[in-house]
């Protein structure tokens, strides 16, 4: 029903496995260990984490935005993710912090996390020079919203979203949604997504 509730059902796979990988920044980090007696290693941005990114810088990779960072600690890499975002600075450590336990050697791990591309997830084309179409999942005002800050701190010239909404579905997203995208895009197209049965023009 809620966030919370979310946690909570996650938390139980962490009393279940032998060793846990967790985010300690993020504020239910401590949730997900809470009852578990797994072997834990510790990810994030703060003092005190097995793995610590150092560093983080916004970078531009030709055809992609991306993150370059360090991790210190337990593991020690420097990365160019072919992400943008802080998020995927920290999925980036995660997945680090997993393949390393694995046994996955660093130059694998580098070449992975540069390359990197999930079809509909952040997918990004040249459009020309520093020109990028990104094409992403968000179907949601939180996800958009993160989405488009994150593109903000690469200092765009223009930022134009195209988005849409599918019929019956909440209809609250569409508000949330227009909101992220008049808050944090310069221009916004709205199309028709998938109305389903509903009539597009209401």
């Amino acid at each position: 029903k809620d966030f919370a509730e979310y946690a909570a059902c996650k938390a139980q796979l962490f009393c279940a496995c032998e060793e846990a990988v967790v985010n300690e920044d993020d504020p239910y980090g401590d949730i997900m260990l809470k009852g578990s007696s797994c072997k834990v290693i510790t990810y994030g941005m703060e003092k005190g984490r097995d793995l610590q990114a150092k560093n983080l810088d916004y970078v531009k990779i030709p055809g992609k935005l991306g993150v370059e960072f360090q991790i210190a600690g337990d593991y020690n890499i420097n990365l160019v993710v072919g992400l943008p975002g802080k998020f995927s600075c920290y999925n980036a450590m995660a997945a680090t912090a997993v393949c390393s336990r694995m046994g996955a050697d660093k130059e694998s791990i580098r070449t992975a996390l540069r390359e990197i591309s999930v079809p509909g997830r952040q997918e990004m084309f040249s459009a020309g020079p520093d020109k990028v179409v990104m094409v992403d999942y968000a179907h949601n005002g939180v996800a958009l919203e993160n989405l488009l800050r994150a593109l903000r701190d690469y200092k765009p010239k223009g930022l134009t979203v195209v988005f849409g909404c599918g019929g019956q579905r909440d209809k609250n997203r569409r508000t949330d949604m227009a909101k992220a995208a008049a808050s944090y895009a310069d221009f916004s197209i709205i199309t028709s997504d998938n109305p389903r049965k509903e009539e597009p023009e209401a």
